[in-house]
């Protein structure tokens, strides 16, 4: 599995289980088994991790049902994280 899918599916997990305000880059790579450094590779802000999840799961990319909530409760807490809405 490539280095960005990785990290892709650890944040997915991490969002199941913890939720977006858990969702930190550091248990991110932690989780994934890669360096802090390689994980800003791919995605500089956590904002840019949350932003490619979310596109994960819209596209059908990643598995929906690892995320239990609905998707309009997702994509507000999504845009919350990532500091678009209040």
């Amino acid at each position: 599995m490539h280095v960005r899918d990785r990290i892709l599916e650890a944040a997915l997990g991490l969002l199941a289980e913890s939720g977006a305000h858990e969702l930190t880059q550091p248990k991110v790579s932690k989780a994934a088994g890669v360096r802090q450094s390689r994980l800003t590779y791919y995605f500089p802000t956590r904002a840019d991790l949350l932003q490619a999840v979310a596109q994960g799961i819209a596209a059908g990319s990643t598995d929906r049902r690892r995320v239990r909530v609905s998707p309009i409760l997702c994509t507000r807490n999504l845009n919350m994280a990532c500091g678009l809405e209040r």
